[in-house]
This record gives C-alpha cells, structure tokens and sequence, in this order.
C-alpha cells in the first residue's frame, strides 16, 4: 500500500494494511466524586483492555478541576499497569490554595507480548500537603487509544 498521502487510483488495501491501522478508543473510564489526596496512592480511574505486541496504545488521563490544602503542595499522578511498576510519575506543582488547576496526561504503551485483560491504573498521591481532585465539578476522564502497528 501507498503511504498515506501517496495514494493513486487502483491502490488495493491488504489485510496486513488494515490491521496496521489505529483501532480508535479500546476502553474509557469515568470519575464523578471528590477524591481527598494525601501521601498514601489513591486509585482515580482504571481501564483493562486486551494489547497485542507490536502496536503502540496511548493512556489517556484528564482532571479539570483540583486544589491544595495547604500552599506548595505537589500532587504525584502514576499510570501504572497492574502488578507491574509504575509506568511514568507525573507531577503537578499548587502554588496557592484558592487556584483551581487542571492536568491532561498521555502516556504511550508499546507491549513487548500480547496481554489479554491488561489493567491500566491512574494512582494519585501528594508528595506533601493535601489536596482534593473534584470529579464533582466536572469527571475525571481516562481513555486507552489503540493507536496502530509499532511505528
């Protein structure tokens, strides 16, 4: 098959064409509750889906409304696979108490083998203070994309 963009009339698109395109959204949670933060890792959203070696699966994670208790509070975000270390630690740095603040976060899984019922996890956690994530105001949203063969 022609790269996208260099397509020409008669171009056939083989199942090997077809399986080498993205598959869109595989799995989507929601979080609609206040969800009170400290030092100890709390679970916000988790998605388990089936992944299979050589594609690319990006993990998707929003929260639009959060605050800090105290000043200089730093809130830790883990996307973690379950029974596995964390993926990659995000962090969010509240300067004040009285700002509303936001987060989007996007991680890309490349599994080495095909896993089927994966459980992606977003954990979050304070380093120091406490805070508060506001599902209530609007959801904590997290998606996994299946986002096509391995580049």
């Amino acid at each position: 098959m022609t790269a996208p963009g260099g397509f020409s009339p008669n171009d056939v698109l083989t199942a090997a064409d077809m399986n080498a395109l993205p598959g869109g959204i595989i799995g989507f949670d929601t979080n609609s509750t206040d969800v009170s933060l400290t030092t100890s890792p709390t679970e916000v959203a988790a998605i388990t889906v089936d992944v299979y070696a050589g594609r690319s699966y990006g993990v998707f994670f929003t929260c639009r409304n959060m605050s800090a208790a105290q000043s200089n509070t730093v809130i830790d975000f883990d996307v973690n696979i379950t029974g596995s270390a964390t993926l990659t630690n995000f962090r969010k740095f509240l300067v004040s108490t009285t700002a509303r603040e936001s987060i989007m976060l996007a991680y890309v899984s490349r599994p080495g083998s095909d896993d089927l019922g994966r459980e992606y996890t977003v954990d979050v956690s304070t380093s120091t203070g406490t805070g508060t994530l506001f599902g209530s105001a609007y959801d904590m949203q997290m998606w996994v994309v299946d986002l096509g063969e391995n580049p």
